[in-house]
């Protein structure tokens, strides 16, 4: 397993980037290939499916409002929509991960909801999905 404390201490003074693309896209590219050896496929887009859209989709807000579009700034959160999809859909694999060797879900849908509170998750979920 990865050490959960260095990537929470390296992610802080990196603004979450060591998070973001290191531990999350490595995580998410590593069940995808999981699931397409196990599977023939996979339900969710592995990591660069997953970042490289929601880096995207961030960079519409600034850029829009720059060239003056409509909606300027609010194009943005088409990269929070983006991560938060994938975010429940990887709640969704890793508990059916645990289900499937007769542990409890480590995750709840739920958690989602709470602006913030998804990050820790977001560390949470990574770190069983690496012990897995």
């Amino acid at each position: 397993p990865r050490p959960l404390w260095l990537v929470i201490a390296a992610s802080i003074p990196t603004a979450l980037f060591w998070y973001g693309a290191g531990y999350k896209m490595l995580a998410e590219e590593e069940l995808y290939q999981y699931e397409v050896e196990q599977f023939g496929g996979a339900r969710g887009f592995g990591g660069p499916g997953t970042m490289g859209p929601f880096i995207i989709g961030l960079a519409l807000g600034p850029l829009a409002a720059l060239l003056g579009m409509p909606g300027g700034a609010s194009w943005g959160l088409v990269g929070f929509v983006w991560i938060y999809f994938t975010q429940y859909l990887l709640y969704e694999r890793v508990n059916e991960l645990f289900e499937a060797r007769g542990l409890p879900p480590p995750l709840h849908v739920w958690w989602l909801i709470f602006p913030g509170f998804n990050l820790l998750i977001g560390l949470r979920q990574v770190h069983f999905l690496s012990e897995f």
